[in-house]
């Protein structure tokens, strides 16, 4: 995260980000989820039922892909937020101006927003099991402009902390 300095009212200096990176989190992929892969394993199985000993090689090939694939997900799967847009994997960036909609989705158990880009039929899926998404939709809600699609769903789901008197009615 980068940090310029901008001067405030009185001349002192406030450090505002200029970008802000969310990672996937791991623990989205909990042992509520985990058997969804005991699909996979089946239908070996079922597929190969003579022979178990290719079925084995397979499943431990399976397996080895399976940890390789979540482990570069992990690693490599970033969110990039900032005055200009936002950016999938460090390579796909996406201007505020071009966020038409966002729907959210899951797929095999996992949040998405489902982003309709203006202008193109392509659509983007970005993931929302991130380490930390209260400060990504904070992010959002501080870059964005007003009247965005995700900025307007950021809001609708940000739990932003309240002031609370100590009074009867508080």
């Amino acid at each position: 995260m980068g940090v310029e300095l901008v001067p405030a009212g009185e001349g002192k200096p406030v450090a505002t980000p200029q970008s802000n990176t969310f990672y996937i989190s791991i623990k989205a992929f909990g042992w509520r989820r985990s058997w969804l892969l005991l699909f996979p394993f089946a239908l070996v199985f079922v597929m190969l039922r003579p022979h178990y000993d290719v079925a084995a090689i397979l499943i431990v090939v399976f397996t080895t892909w399976m940890g390789v694939w979540l482990f570069l997900m992990v690693i490599l799967s970033a969110i990039t937020v900032n005055s200009k847009g936002i950016q999938l994997y460090h390579v796909n960036p996406l201007p505020w101006s071009n966020i038409a909609a966002v729907d959210r989705r899951f797929l095999l158990g996992l949040p998405y927003l489902q982003i309709t880009r203006a202008n193109s039929a392509y659509k983007w899926w970005l993931p929302l099991y991130l380490q930390n998404d209260a400060a990504f939709y904070t992010s959002v809600i501080e870059f964005a402009p007003r009247g965005n699609a995700l900025r307007d769903y950021a809001e609708s789901v940000s739990v932003r902390p309240t002031i609370r008197g100590d009074g009867p009615d508080a």
